[in-house]
């Protein structure tokens, strides 16, 4: 049986398409007519799902999306139930925003804000995203707060702003202010983050394999450590499938540690691999 899958058509409309509510468990209630004559906000009119994308399969925990681009937002945003989406091209903004259970796997790259606000699931992301990753909605100080955030390749600036409990792995380079202002809560990053990385974090830990571009005054040096923690996040990341099985079977295994930022009275570390 052939899962729901939703292919964007040659002729879609070239203003951005809203496909928050397009989720596994409402579609799966619903016939694959049904789900044709469902309207999609599309600029600034209303289109049937139907004249936008070619609807095929069985409804069922399992969403496929097909030929999508970065004008496609809100995909997979505020999934709640245990499911899947699969998106087999790009995503546009916001992605997984609000994520709270069920997994999203996007093979392309995804726009701004993905999982932006996500309180549990997982979210994995081939290719690249852009600023704001698992950070916070605006005007708010509620960043991500629970689950798994993983982006392949390089993410924007302010990566894990107001981050509050949860995990988030880039496989790639990290932009300025990675993990601004977090609360509590790991980000990880394999590659090197930018500038101002822990600005203002209070309790939360930076896992870095490389030194950022710079840290903020309030960090001081704590010197070289063999910790626990580290290398069991390491091997527990891999063991879980949360990002591809790396060459190196162990990582982290020696630390530096700065502790930080002072300037907030702030209890957090950056720790950067020896």
């Amino acid at each position: 049986m052939k899962a729901l899958t939703l292919t964007l058509r040659d002729g879609a409309p070239a203003q951005r398409i809203d496909l928050a509510g397009i989720l596994p468990e409402p579609l799966a209630r619903l016939s694959t007519g049904d789900i044709a004559r469902l309207l999609l906000p599309v600029g600034n009119r209303a289109i049937a799902l139907g004249e936008v994308f070619a609807v095929d399969g069985t409804p069922g925990e399992v969403l496929a999306f097909a030929g999508t681009n970065a004008r496609c937002d809100h995909i997979g945003a505020g999934m709640t139930a245990a499911g899947v989406i699969h998106v087999e091209g790009d995503a546009g903004a916001f992605a997984g925003e609000g994520l709270d259970g069920g997994t999203v796997v996007i093979d392309g790259n995804a726009g701004p804000h993905a999982a932006r606000a996500m309180a549990g699931g997982y979210i994995a992301i081939r290719g690249g995203a852009g600023e704001g990753f698992a950070g916070a909605s605006p005007g708010t100080r509620r960043g991500m707060r629970g689950g798994v955030a993983y982006v392949q390749g390089s993410v924007g600036d302010r990566a894990g702003e107001f981050l509050r409990r949860g995990l988030v792995i880039v496989g790639g380079d990290a932009g300025d202010y990675l993990g601004a202002r977090a609360t509590a809560g790991t980000i990880m990053v394999t590659g090197r983050a930018g500038d101002h990385a822990g600005w203002s974090m209070k309790r939360a830990t930076l896992l870095l394999a490389k030194a950022p571009k710079s840290m903020p005054p309030g960090y001081g040096d704590a010197g070289v450590h063999e910790l626990p923690y580290p290398p069991l996040l390491w091997r527990t990341i891999l063991r879980r499938g949360w990002m591809p099985a790396a060459a190196e079977a162990e990582r982290f295994l020696r630390v530096r540690r700065y502790a930080g930022d002072s300037q907030v009275g702030g209890l957090a570390e950056i720790l950067i691999e020896a």
